[in-house]
């Protein structure tokens, strides 16, 4: 087959975007395509695990804090949540944070421009980095875009009715499976259904070459590059009893470099922030969750996660939860027949697929004018 080139743009501050993406570029070179990764330098110590085929092409990402706020969760007097309001408020910013970003985006699009007409890609591949999206030349190329479904489309789709652009008009590989991502999703057409490809776990090699691994432990804590360590890690350690033998990462975006697979296998019971990856990879390792949400999309997959009995969703500030409820959360989730059995469950559903490889026989087909399945088979 003759070699196609293929670019790909991850949300490059958000090691869950950026890993996934990582893990489908690899799996493109393996099967014989020239791949380019277009991502700021924020995580660039993660580059020297990248297969070396890749071309790593620097670009510029919008500003961290500005992804890490979106969509943060304010909780009114009764406890509860405003979704709608929230949500509405995530689009609407104060003038200077507006022109902030303004510029900076303009910097982003001249750049991802720039690498456009570098590269000359066959096809491009998006994860929640769209600038390219308002690029003229992207229009003339095909465009594929890395997605979980459960979490903020969902959320969307059901405050307005719609998911949100451009997941609502673009081929989707989803990074999950159907039992977790589609069951709140009854009204789907089949155009939409089809646009979602449910392809399983994309799972990058690059991070079982990080060893870091600690004692065996009972609680791990783990907010990812956007749940809040900085608050969230420090409070829980001090507040549960001390004989509970915890595990954590610092506080430091580099600290947050660790093979978080060998983490869970050191551990019982895991309190996160619901990252889609991150609950993805404990159900993987069949670890029971605490999630308390930094913002809205993981308030979303927090719900999923409790209503298929996988965890336990806290919906309140983390300073007023009852230290005592939550010893007694720890201990009924760590000893929980049903929840074990359940994770075990959708832990045989995600070995059954490598999400990676579907995602890039999709990509190779629609390359190749074939049917799905036909190139690996190949």
């Amino acid at each position: 087959m003759l070699r196609k080139k293929i670019l790909l743009f991850p949300l490059a501050n958000v090691l869950g975007h950026l890993s996934r993406t990582l893990a489908l570029a690899e799996q493109l070179c393996k099967e014989g395509q020239d791949v380019y990764v277009s991502a700021s330098d924020y995580y660039a110590n993660l580059f020297e695990f990248v297969d070396p085929r890749i071309t790593i092409l620097p670009s510029i990402e919008m500003y961290a804090d500005a992804t890490k706020s979106f969509g943060q969760i304010s909780y009114a007097k009764d406890g509860n949540v405003n979704e709608s309001a929230l949500l509405e408020a995530s689009t609407h910013l104060e003038t200077p944070e507006l022109e902030r970003r303004g510029k900076l985006l303009k910097k982003i699009i001249d750049r991802d421009t720039e690498i456009i007409e570098h590269v000359c890609p066959d096809v491009i591949v998006l994860d929640y980095h769209y600038a390219p999206l308002l690029i003229p030349k992207t229009k003339e190329i095909p465009l594929f875009c890395i997605s979980h479904k459960i979490g903020y489309p969902t959320l969307c789709h059901r405050v307005h009715g719609e998911y949100p652009y451009p997941l609502n008009e673009n081929t989707i590989l989803v990074p999950g499976i159907d039992r977790f991502e589609n069951s709140e999703i009854e009204h789907d057409s089949d155009t939409i259904k089809n646009k979602w490809m449910l392809c399983g776990m994309f799972s990058w090699e690059g991070w079982q070459q990080i060893q870091k691994v600690p004692e065996k432990n009972d609680i791990f804590l783990f907010f990812g590059s956007t749940g809040c360590s900085e608050k969230l890690t420090p409070w829980f350690i001090d507040k549960l009893p001390s004989d509970y033998k915890l595990s954590y990462v610092g506080q430091q975006k580099d600290d947050q470099f660790l093979n978080l697979r060998s983490y869970l296998k050191q551990t019982s019971l895991v309190i996160c922030h619901g990252g889609h990856e991150t609950v993805m990879e404990c159900i993987k390792q069949k670890k029971p969750m605490i999630i308390i949400p930094n913002n809205l999309e993981q308030l979303e997959i927090g719900r999923r996660v409790e209503k298929l009995k996988l965890g336990v969703l806290l919906t309140q500030p983390y300073h007023t939860i009852d230290i005592k409820a939550l010893t007694d959360t720890i201990e009924e989730l760590t000893h929980n027949q049903e929840v074990k059995s359940n994770l075990a469950s959708f832990a045989n559903d995600l070995a059954q697929c490598d999400g990676a490889k579907i995602a890039a026989n999709i990509i190779m087909a629609k390359l190749y004018n074939k049917v799905a399945g036909e190139i690996i088979e190949k």
